[in-house]
């Protein structure tokens, strides 16, 4: 049976919640009461809604976000990165994270660039939906393929936007999210000519599979604006990324901005910030297949 529109729209407010307080205790009864359900009605429809259940959610988001703080910021100790996903102990922590990635986190932290990649795909392994998701990702040498790329350091200013959330689970879903906020946003006067269409990258695909893999479709705005059903407003503040462009499938994208990430940026003053990444289509993303498309790619970074 579909599920009621209204009932999406309750889910995805809690999701919300969970996003912006992911470091903070979150009891079954509270986010049922956010979403205006009974307990037990709340994580039968959260699970048909995103496929797993509430604890099974967070526990995911806390510990994939903890194990890519782990290896883009050395400087903290796994103490400070439990509790900057929420877990009350470092015993706690230690035991979520092993049993989830099957090692603890120092040893993770210890391993090499390669290995923990390994790891990090380990809990999604066995259970892709997609062949897109099969992504071989291994730690990229300087190649030919990359020697035309010319990354760049650029300010981009702070940006209000409207916004779709979908998964990076298949281009024609981002295809059609795209179109959707574009309807949305015409059906308001607030698309012209010059209004930037552009999407944001949530999580990192070393770390999360593609159906799970939160993705934005984004419509730039001038101003803040009245939102409704699950059309969101978000506001990126001025950030400094490395940028390049890139065309082809998200394979192909992914690819490269490992290149960036883990060749390139070694050698520049900078390193990765752990913020969404931005994708803008150099065609327009409502009619253009995903993989047939070109982008300009930003990459958040922050002086070393």
């Amino acid at each position: 049976m579909k599920l009621a529109q209204e009932n999406i729209e309750r889910i995805h407010k809690v999701v919300k919640h969970i996003e912006l307080n992911i470091d903070s205790e979150m009891p079954l009864d509270d986010l049922a009461e956010l979403a205006c359900f009974s307990p037990f009605h709340f994580q039968r429809i959260f699970k048909e809604v995103l496929g797993e259940t509430p604890k099974q959610f967070i526990k995911r988001l806390r510990l994939e976000e903890a194990a890519r703080i782990i290896a883009f910021q050395p400087e903290l100790n796994i103490l400070e990165v439990a509790v900057k996903v929420g877990f009350q102990s470092l015993e706690a922590f230690s035991r979520a994270f092993k049993d989830y990635y099957s090692l603890s986190p120092d040893k993770y932290r210890k391993s090499s660039e390669i290995e923990r990649i390994n790891i990090t795909q380990i809990p999604y392994s066995k259970n892709i939906l997609i062949d897109e998701a099969k992504i071989e990702i291994s730690f990229p040498e300087h190649k030919p393929e990359f020697e035309d790329l010319k990354p760049e350091i650029v300010n981009r200013p702070g940006q209000k936007c409207v916004c779709l959330q979908t998964t990076l689970q298949s281009p024609v879903l981002i295809k059609e999210s795209f179109k959707r906020i574009k309807q949305w946003a015409e059906a308001r006067d607030l698309i012209n000519g010059e209004t930037a269409i552009f999407g944001l990258i949530k999580d990192y695909p070393v770390f999360t599979s593609l159906d799970k893999c939160r993705f934005l479709t984004c419509v730039a705005l001038g101003k803040q604006t009245i939102t409704s059903g699950l059309v969101s407003f978000l506001e990126i503040p001025s950030t400094k990324y490395v940028s390049f462009v890139k065309e082809g499938s998200f394979q192909d994208i992914i690819k490269t901005a490992s290149y960036v990430v883990h060749a390139w940026l070694p050698e520049s003053a900078f390193k990765l910030k752990l913020e969404p990444i931005l994708l803008v289509p150099l065609n327009d993303p409502s009619i253009t297949d995903f993989n047939e498309n070109s982008y300009q790619i930003y990459i958040p970074v922050e002086a070393e």
